[in-house]
């Protein structure tokens, strides 16, 4: 379901923002309740939620492997918030495709017509069934520089 041919192949190129711009994409998380987060990694408020910004690693059919981008990161970029912002608007609909599903296989991972927070709970469900903890894809990154 969740499947992109277009992954970042060399994990240095997670030190070349010309490489990794390519793809970015978004997500959305509550800002009160990750404040602490959000103060280690850029992001965009609007209301109560906060855009961050993650690199696509790879994908399978159920699962993917992505990376934060941090604000340590950010600066080794030499790029501000805004741009990253702007280049990941661009790529975020190449990373994460729409895709028209059923109803009832939406209803079937638990998503609910009368409840919208609960609907939205449910799709989040069901495009990232089986998020990937990137074990294999993370122990190739020892080599490149710590963003602490």
């Amino acid at each position: 379901m969740i499947h992109n041919d277009k992954v970042l192949e060399d994990v240095n190129a997670l030190l070349d923002y010309d490489s990794v711009k390519d793809f970015l994409f978004m997500n959305v998380i509550n800002a009160e309740t990750n404040k602490e987060e959000l103060s280690m990694e850029p992001h965009t408020v609007i209301g109560d939620l906060a855009i961050v910004y993650r690199v696509m690693i790879k994908t399978t059919d159920d699962q993917f492997c992505s990376a934060r981008v941090t604000n340590e990161m950010l600066d080794y970029y030499g790029i501000d918030v805004s741009q990253l912002h702007n280049d990941a608007l661009i790529s975020s609909p190449n990373m994460m495709k729409p895709e028209i599903i059923p109803l009832e296989t939406f209803l079937s991972f638990g998503g609910s017509a009368t409840a919208p927070s609960q609907a939205v709970t449910a799709a989040s469900q069901l495009r990232f069934k089986s998020v990937s903890n990137c074990s294999a894809q993370i122990s190739t990154f020892s080599h490149l520089p710590v963003f602490l």
